[in-house]
This record gives structure tokens, C-alpha cells and sequence, in this order.
């Protein structure tokens, strides 16, 4: 019974607050497979993932995949110079050769240059260039440690890059950090480093905890993944802060089950002034939460009538659309994506 009262009142503070509904609404029949990323461009939404096609738009009734016939995952996507970005582990679109990385103008898909020797798996737009991380040491045909960057009509490798493969990258105040972070003859970088235009640099003494997401949110760095302490002795669960000299934790943060080595986050997103986390967990500082949160000096359960994994939030036409692994709560009918309206 106590459960039960806990779940209904987190339900009820998320909605009241943020959006103007109780239960969340699938967007059409979803996809058939596992939503990874989100994004609007030319005022439609687009989702990329591991699906049939791995790349639909929504219509507003139902998602079209039969716009693009992607052979492999579809891992990140963002506008840049008025096209659609999308990186992955693809090498083919339309039976036609691409080389993990290809830009949409809304008909039809162009190369990126050469584009890289392995898949992309995260990508950011930062002072009119666009930076590319993943498992390749070649991008353009010239060597680059696992991150590049695309002016539009050249590939420039960022530094000496890292040894090991870069899983996520992230902006916050002029500075890009990249997750997993790694050089052979370089300093210590305890699995993060950080890019000022210049040089490569460690992120204070990070707890090599594995980081899935990076969010710029009130002037501060935060990130998020699997780990329970941000620096050693600094307790954080999945979830914690950089604020330019030291690491903190914000809060207890989520846990599954009871533990918080259990759950993970898998992405953040900064809407209309306000902070969200998706992964898997159950319990967001104590209230039941089921894979969705929001921040607002404590964690905030935003869950409602779901359950499952949240792999990516985005906001569309005011309304907020989560993809992932994720069922109804009540009768586990398998839903992939739902939205609800944001109150204005």
C-alpha cells in the first residue's frame, strides 16, 4: 500500500508541474525494435535506432522507416549546416556504400567525406564544426584517435585523441569532454578528458566509472552512466556533477531494486529550462521511478504508467516523446515510444 502511495504521489508531482497529463500516450505503434536517439530537423521528428530500417520519421499518426533502408544501428543524430547527421554502425543506405556517418537534407542521404574506418557513435556541433567520436582511428582517410571533426567539407583529426574508443562526447561552457578517455604516453585521465581547442587534459580525478551521457545544466557539467562514486570517496549513484575544479554528487541519484550498482542512465536532456534523466532504474532519490526523471534540487520521478529502459527524451511540438526498451506498467504491452503534452 505504501508502494502504491509513493508511485501515485511522484506521478502526480511530475505531471502537475510539467506536463498537463497523467498517462503517457504511444506514438503510433512505436517501432519494432529499440529507439536510441532523437531529432528534430526541418520542424519534423526523426528517431534512429535498431529497428527495421533504423531511421523513421513521425507524421504525427505513425512512423514512416520506409524513407531510408539503413543496414546497421543508427546511434546519434543532430543538425548541422542544415542537414541531419547520423552516425552508427552502418555501411550501407539504399544499397549505396556509406562509411558510418551520412547527412540527410530531408529527400535523400550524401556522404560525409570519406567518413570513418568503424562505427560513430557520438556526435556534437561546437563553434560552426561538427565533432565526431567512436571506434575508429581514421576519419577522411588520415588517421584520427577515435574523434574528428567535419568543417562541412574536410575531416581534421582533434588532438592526439584517445587510444581507446570514445563512447560519448559533450559541451559545457566552451569545453568538450569525451568519455572513454585514454592515452598510452599522456596523463592519468581516469577515463575522461576534456578538449579546450588546444590540448587534451584530465577532468579532475574522475572514479573511471563509465559515463553515457553529458548535460550542460546551470553552468556545470553533468554526467551520467553506470558508477557509484564520482571521485573517490564522493559517492554518486549513476549520476554526478563537474563544476569546473571538483567532482560532487548532486544527490543520491537512482538505483534498482534497492542498489545502486544495479541501474544506470542513459541520457540527458535539457528541456525548456529543465533537466531530465532516462535508463534503467527504479528509484530516482527515493521515489518511484521507472526509468524517467527530472531534476529540481532533489530527483523527481516522471515515470507515470511506464516501466523499462529510456534511451532518449526530446521535446516535439510541445509535447515530450521517450524512446527505449520501455511497457506499459499495467499489462507490459510493449510501447518503444510514447509522448505527453508539456504544459507551456
Amino acid at each position: 500500500m505504501k508502494k502504491h502511495i509513493s508511485f501515485l504521489f511522484s506521478l502526480l508531482v511530475f505531471s502537475s508541474s510539467l506536463l498537463t497529463a497523467q498517462t503517457w500516450q504511444r506514438a503510433g505503434k512505436g517501432v519494432n525494435g529499440t529507439p536510441l536517439c532523437f531529432a528534430v530537423y526541418n520542424n519534423e521528428l526523426y528517431v534512429g535506432g535498431r529497428f527495421e530500417g533504423n531511421f523513421a520519421k513521425w507524421d504525427g499518426m505513425r512512423w514512416n522507416n520506409a524513407i531510408s533502408n539503413i543496414d546497421g544501428s543508427i546511434c546519434t543524430m543532430v543538425e548541422y549546416k542544415g542537414e541531419l547527421y547520423a552516425g552508427g554502425y552502418f555501411t550501407a543506405v539504399n544499397g549505396k556504400s556509406f562509411k558510418y556517418i551520412a547527412r540527410w537534407d530531408g529527400k535523400q542521404w550524401q556522404e560525409v567525406g570519406k567518413g570513418t574506418d568503424s562505427p560513430v557513435l557520438s556526435l556534437l556541433v561546437y563553434n560552426n564544426e561538427l565533432y565526431v567520436a567512436g571506434k575508429f582511428d581514421n576519419a577522411g582517410g588520415a588517421p584520427a584517435n577515435h574523434i574528428a571533426k567535419w568543417d562541412g567539407s574536410k575531416w581534421t583529426a582533434v588532438g592526439k585523441g584517445s587510444d581507446v574508443t570514445i563512447e560519448k562526447i559533450g559541451l559545457s561552457n566552451n569545453v568538450i569532454y569525451a568519455s572513454p578517455f585514454f592515452q598510452n604516453d599522456g596523463a592519468d585521465f581516469h577515463n575522461i578528458g576534456m578538449w579546450n581547442g588546444t590540448d587534451w587534459s584530465p577532468v579532475g580525478k574522475w572514479s573511471d566509472g563509465i559515463i553515457f551521457s553529458f548535460a550542460s545544466f546551470n553552468n556545470k557539467l553533468f554526467a551520467a552512466g553506470h558508477f557509484t562514486e564520482a571521485s573517490s570517496g564522493v559517492a554518486a549513484g549513476n549520476i554526478a556533477v563537474w563544476d569546473g575544479t571538483k567532482w560532487s554528487s548532486p544527490s543520491k541519484g537512482m538505483s534498482l531494486h534497492g542498489n545502486t550498482y544495479d541501474a544506470n542512465v542513459k541520457t540527458l536532456a535539457v528541456i525548456n529550462g529543465t533537466l531530465f534523466a532516462g535508463g534503467q532504474f527504479d528509484t530516482a532519490d527515493g521515489h518511484a521511478a521507472n526509468g524517467l526523471a527530472y531534476w529540481g534540487n532533489v530527483w523527481m520521478a516522471g515515470n507515470g504508467n511506464i516501466r523499462g529502459t529510456v534511451n532518449a527524451i526530446i521535446e516535439f511540438n510541445g509535447e515530450l516523446f521517450i524512446g527505449g526498451d520501455i511497457a506499459n506498467n499495467e499489462n507490459d504491452r510493449p510501447l518503444t515510444i510514447v509522448h505527453m503534452p508539456m504544459k507551456k
